[in-house]
């Protein structure tokens, strides 16, 4: 499935990445939604996840220490949909909206990531693809791995 990024009528950018999985959607989102599998493929090791609308991510940098960054759940539907806003004092707010939709006997992942026009789309781009490529791993059973590979 095709990788892509537009920049929106209010002037954002926003990079979409769409991928299949033979896995079945209860289990795309326990990758997505539970501290451990989450932190397994996304940049940082989440520290906390209160998963609720409101509810915060707070995350730790990939050697494990604090850090200011942390999210707000801005949308949630069970086993279908979790957005978020992250917020980083560096680089500002990000908007990051996951969709989960079945597909046969495995599922499908939209992922759309939106954020300021900024010089660092395409490192972005590449960062998460490479997290995307984690993920797949680790929900093919490889051994859970932070992706340290932070694409914020």
């Amino acid at each position: 499935m095709a990788d892509t990024q537009r920049t929106t009528d209010q002037g954002d950018i926003e990079l979409r990445f769409e991928r299949r999985f033979p896995h079945p959607p209860a289990k795309l989102w326990r990758a997505l939604t539970e501290p451990e599998h989450l932190g397994a493929w996304y940049p940082f090791p989440v520290e906390e996840l209160d998963l609720r609308v409101g509810g915060i991510i707070r995350f730790r940098d990939p050697d494990g220490e604090p850090t200011d960054l942390y999210a707000e759940i801005t949308e949630l539907e069970p086993e279908r949909v979790l957005a978020f806003t992250e917020f980083d004092a560096e680089t500002g707010a990000h908007r990051l909206r996951l969709t989960v939709e079945p597909d046969g006997a495995g599922s499908v992942l939209t992922f759309v990531h939106t954020f300021a026009d900024n010089p660092w789309a395409e490192q972005t781009a590449t960062g998460w693809k490479t997290c995307l490529d984690v993920l797949r791993s680790t929900l093919d059973g490889m051994p859970p791995q932070n992706s340290q590979n932070s694409p914020s």
